[in-house]
């Protein structure tokens, strides 16, 4: 008995060898059908080409250290607003917070702490859904010093959902921002109704 059981397990072990050869097989050639063929040993083509005379190639003369022309130091303090202003008054029901999580890199100390600590509180559940999109669509540098500066942004505002229904309102933010170790910060943002 005990040598039929034998031969039994000997049958069985051929039978999955078999078996895992074939699979083993069957991934071999798919793996060869899915490789790409390799190119035909074929001689290159002789083909032309000509170089444009363009002269010789000086390298750019670097600009001296503190020579940066001041407009373009303003340039990036607007766009670093404006793109702070269109990110923080955009913000949904449902996103809890996610602009404030997205900015606390981009705040100076009083914009930080508050944020923070608005980070900390329970998230609330809306009943509604209500939403709002802001794009910041002019920026106007009002007072300026090395460290500090005062910026109003123009921002078109759109509303959806909630109580009032979907509407557009236009508001100025305004913006102090503090200069922290040569990076521009968003440290205040007060939005007020824009009247023309």
């Amino acid at each position: 008995m005990e040598a039929e059981t034998q031969k039994k397990l000997r049958m069985g072990v051929m039978i999955l060898a078999a078996v895992l050869l074939i699979i083993a097989a069957i991934i071999a050639l798919k793996n060869r059908a899915a490789a790409p063929a390799a190119p035909s040993p074929v001689a290159p083509t002789q083909t032309a080409t000509t170089t444009p005379n363009i002269g010789p190639v000086t390298p750019a003369t670097p600009i001296p250290a503190g020579s940066i022309p001041k407009d373009s130091s303003d340039a990036m303090l607007q766009r670093t607003t404006g793109d702070f202003v269109a990110r923080f008054g955009t913000y949904s029901t449902d996103a809890e917070n996610a602009n404030l999580k997205q900015l606390l890199s981009r705040m100076g100390p009083h914009l930080l702490a508050w944020a923070q600590a608005r980070l900390t509180q329970a998230p609330t559940v809306a009943a509604v859904f209500s939403g709002v999109t802001t794009h910041a669509i002019s920026i106007k540098i009002t007072a300026q010093t090395a460290t500090t500066a005062t910026l109003e942004v123009g921002a078109q505002r759109l509303y959806h959902g909630g109580t009032a229904g979907d509407h557009t309102t236009y508001e100025i933010a305004t913006v102090a921002a503090v200069k922290v170790n040569s990076i521009w910060l968003v440290d205040a943002v007060t939005w007020k109704e824009y009247k023309p």
